[in-house]
């Protein structure tokens, strides 16, 4: 009964965030292989949010992860990180060094573009490194 009810109250994922969710995860997992150690994943000030937070060697790395539905009517994640976007990833980048102990000498903004197909299986990644925000 508890539980029933425990279920009818739980938010349901949308088909966006559950492909936004797996985009991260495939984006994760490249930037790993690539040699990059994840720090923090969805890392959270108020409303802005940083999907991944990486360190490539000593340089601090936040990258924001679009991920496209194959019936995407624009491809490229230039389209996607707004004006108001990258006001909000630069504001969190802020508060994420704040917050640290030792301050990075340096740090950037990537983004990632994962590509998914209809069965939601990862089609492509490409990697953007060093974007200005």
């Amino acid at each position: 009964m508890l539980e029933t009810l425990f279920n009818f109250f739980r938010r349901r994922e949308t088909p966006a965030a559950r492909r936004g969710r797996l985009g991260e995860k495939a984006a994760a997992k490249y930037l790993a292989k690539s040699g990059l150690k994840i720090v923090a994943r969805n890392y959270r000030i108020g409303r802005d949010e940083l999907d991944i937070v990486a360190l490539d060697g000593q340089s601090l790395v936040f990258v924001e992860v679009k991920t496209r539905a194959p019936n995407a009517v624009v491809g490229g994640f230039f389209a996607a990180v707004s004006k108001r976007k990258a006001q909000a990833l630069r504001r969190c980048a802020r508060a994420f060094i704040a917050k640290m102990h030792t301050r990075p000498d340096t740090w950037r903004f990537d983004v990632v573009d994962v590509e998914l197909d209809v069965n939601e299986k990862t089609v492509s990644i490409k990697h953007y490194p060093n974007v200005r925000m």
